[in-house]
């Protein structure tokens, strides 16, 4: 583990999780969740409400696929509310090669990078026109 930096492997990562009997106690619950592991999100952006979550994933994932438990966890997200939206978007971190947006009813791809910005924008704009506060 590289403290200085905080970076930690996935396996570092996950230790605590082990420890605790976390994965064991659900086990017990359900045999199904026995496997169950934390899963990240790599960013979130909340306004008025509304929630924008995005995944970066390197382009060859999008052949691949994002893993099932991951996966998951956003279809579950997008069933909540219809305030929910998640981009899946492909390529490096400094090259964005195109974004997959989903939202409850609607999913499309963006394959113009400098759409990125012009699509936060839109977001921005649509929740900043929605009622303010609870």
């Amino acid at each position: 583990m590289d403290i200085q930096n905080k970076n930690l492997t996935f396996h570092e990562a996950r230790r605590p999780w082990d420890q605790w009997g976390i994965r064991e106690t659900l086990g017990s619950i359900n045999a199904r969740w026995r496997n169950c592991t934390p899963s990240d999100i790599d960013s979130v952006i909340e306004l008025n409400g509304y929630f924008l979550f995005i995944e970066d994933k390197p382009l060859d994932q999008y052949v691949t696929g994002v893993p099932d438990g991951q996966m998951r966890m956003y279809q579950n997200l997008l069933a909540l509310s219809d305030k929910v939206t998640v981009w899946f978007i492909y390529g490096g971190r400094d090259d964005p090669q195109f974004i997959y947006s989903v939202r409850r009813n609607e999913a499309q791809e963006i394959n113009d990078p400098k759409d990125i910005m012009e699509r936060i924008s839109q977001w921005g704009e649509f929740v900043n026109s929605k009622l303010k506060g609870f």
